[in-house]
């Protein structure tokens, strides 16, 4: 199959064009299952959560002491500013797991996008050396 292009054949800022594609995916997907792991683990949270209000009060204790926690992770992050937010216990741990989630699939997006700009910088400049060889050709008659 002589038709059929090897890697060896390609130009050297091909191969770092498409090597910095294939470094993008991979940080990408490796934000992403960073990100998945961290979505599940604030799922667990806002279920232990919800498990902490279903406790029985301690014998003795009045009963209207103990206000529901808040376990719904929308209605929480509104409720809370800044990075000392003044939560304890479980809704600590949630609001900072879910600040991790958006934190890795925020970074995983930026650094693939910077990897793949920086491994095709050689190859756009090569492609516009030859263009302009090109068009310096065409305009000397060669």
């Amino acid at each position: 199959m002589p038709n059929q292009v090897s890697l060896r054949m390609l130009e050297k800022p091909t191969k770092l064009l498409l090597y910095g594609i294939v470094l993008g995916i991979v940080v990408l997907v490796t934000g992403f299952a960073v990100s998945y792991y961290y979505s599940s683990l604030a799922d667990d949270l806002v279920t232990e959560c919800k498990n902490e209000n279903k406790k029985p009060t301690l014998a003795g204790a009045p009963s209207w002491g103990k206000d529901p926690l808040l376990c719904n992770l929308h209605e929480l992050e509104s409720t809370v500013t800044g990075s000392n937010h003044g939560l304890v216990g479980v809704q600590a741990k949630m609001v900072e797991t879910h600040r991790l989630v958006d934190v890795w699939r925020s970074r995983a997006n930026m650094l693939s996008a910077v990897l793949v700009g920086i491994f095709a910088l050689p190859y756009g400049w090569y492609f516009l050396l030859h263009r302009i060889k090109e068009l310096s050709n065409a305009i000397f008659g060669k």
